[in-house]
């Protein structure tokens, strides 16, 4: 599970988008009949690109009305007065039952599935070995404090109700930390109410992080995202066509500045940090798909192999080691290796204008 361990270990890898990139907060013509909108969700971006040239301005300012207030309630239960932090509050207790928000229902099962089809890599429940590993400021919990929080994870002692209203635990103490599909339920459901309106071209890139791409771009391609290998060096391009696209990198820099990096997902089978240089990039046709790949396949690395066949349309690029042509799994995924500093980028596409 991706181990967001707060205030010490978040960040994400850094990403170059090829067509609509983090765009300034108006409206602005991204390309000829593109629209392109970045707006702040509790402070991080979420771009939005329309290739629908029959929307007017006024349509488009009312429909991003709309995204913002619906992406910001989503993304607003990760934080610590979220409706997650809620149910952990009552998990700390007691077993439950709790009764819960078909929505935070919701969330948990699709953690739960994520839980399921990576064989319990991708949990759920992994907070309280990310607890144990805060209370240390990030170095090494004791093996007493790994095996007393090991006690409290596995989805798997989740018990959820059919009608998602209600959830229970086997032991008390469990905590609930899902956020390795925050970034895709976001652009999950902000694909979803595009759709909704009959919207066939657009492309959702929330935080550098998580994409969905419809239809295609202006120029009649499959949208493209520019992305970095585990030295954070240009890699190459995916191309995305009615699929998702997820992030996930083992290493960050460290929290108190000093040189190096460290790790910051936990692998739940024995709740130690990921210590390997990767970075992956995972395709799939749903949001929440493409991150649950993504992070398991961090964990699991050339061995991610039978989680990606478990996810329909499923493929990751995993980059490691010293080889610079990365490991590729699952159906083979649009991928082209960046040619020159320029390849993919706004400087390409001005000097073939010219």
């Amino acid at each position: 599970m991706r181990g967001r361990i707060e205030g010490i270990f978040m960040l994400r890898a850094l990403i170059f988008v090829g067509l609509c990139g983090c765009a300034s907060l108006p409206t602005q013509n991204a390309a000829s009949g593109e629209v392109s909108r970045t707006l702040l969700i509790n402070g991080s971006p979420l771009t939005i690109t329309l290739n629908e040239p029959s929307l007017n301005s006024q349509a488009v300012d009312r429909l991003f009305k709309q995204l913002q207030r619906e992406a910001s309630a989503i993304d607003a239960t990760f934080f610590a007065t979220g409706s997650l932090e809620l149910i952990n509050n009552e998990l700390a207790k007691s077993k439950g039952p709790i009764r819960i928000s078909p929505r935070s229902g919701q969330m948990i099962a699709d953690a739960m599935r994520g839980y399921e089809l990576t064989g319990g890599v991708f949990d759920p429940t992994v907070g309280p070995l990310i607890r144990a590993w805060i209370a240390m400021k990030g170095e090494q919990p004791s093996p007493s404090a790994i095996r007393d929080a090991m006690t409290k994870t596995g989805a798997d002692k989740l018990i959820l109700s059919r009608d998602l209203k209600t959830l229970s635990t086997q032991v008390v103490g469990m905590r609930l930390e899902p956020g390795g599909l925050r970034d895709g339920w976001v652009v999950k459901r902000i694909s979803e109410m595009l759709r909704e309106r009959r919207l066939v071209n657009f492309f959702v890139n929330f935080r550098g992080a998580c994409w969905y791409a419809s239809g295609l771009a202006a120029d009649g391609r499959p949208w493209r995202v520019l992305i970095n290998d585990h030295h954070t060096r240009r890699a190459g391009l995916v191309y995305l066509e009615n699929e998702s696209l997820s992030i996930s990198v083992s290493l960050v820099p460290r929290p108190d500045g000093k040189p190096g990096s460290k790790g910051h997902i936990v692998d739940p089978r024995n709740g130690f940090l990921v210590q390997e240089s990767r970075s992956v990039a995972a395709i799939a046709p749903s949001p929440l798909d493409a991150e649950i790949l993504s992070t398991a396949t961090v964990v699991l690395g050339s061995q991610a192999g039978d989680a990606v066949r478990r996810v329909d349309g499923g493929s990751v690029i995993i980059f490691y080691g010293e080889s610079k042509k990365p490991l590729m799994l699952g159906v083979s995924p649009k991928f082209e290796r960046v040619k020159g500093l320029d390849h993919g980028t706004y400087f390409e596409g001005e000097r073939a204008s010219r």
